[in-house]
């Protein structure tokens, strides 16, 4: 679905949990802008969601980079 200019994915139907349904939307740079072909720039990494949690009005102190990375991470934290 796209709105606003950025696509979105409806969450999976199955018993995915939080990292497997991460890595699906990271992957597929859902919430991303946009480009002219119309398919988001290209995947988050984490270096572009901890930007892009900073620039939340609300969220003055902004996001640790090492905590991101560790949500891209195999691993059991995050």
């Amino acid at each position: 679905m796209i709105k606003n200019g950025k696509i979105f994915l409806p969450p999976p139907g199955d018993e995915s949990d939080f990292k497997e349904i991460f890595k699906r939307l990271a992957a597929a740079g859902a919430g991303r802008p946009l480009g002219k072909d119309g398919f988001p720039a290209g995947p988050w990494t984490p270096e572009l969601l901890a930007e892009a949690i900073s620039q939340i009005d609300s969220n003055r102190i902004g996001v640790d980079l090492r905590t991101v990375q560790l949500w891209f991470q195999e691993n059991e934290k995050g």
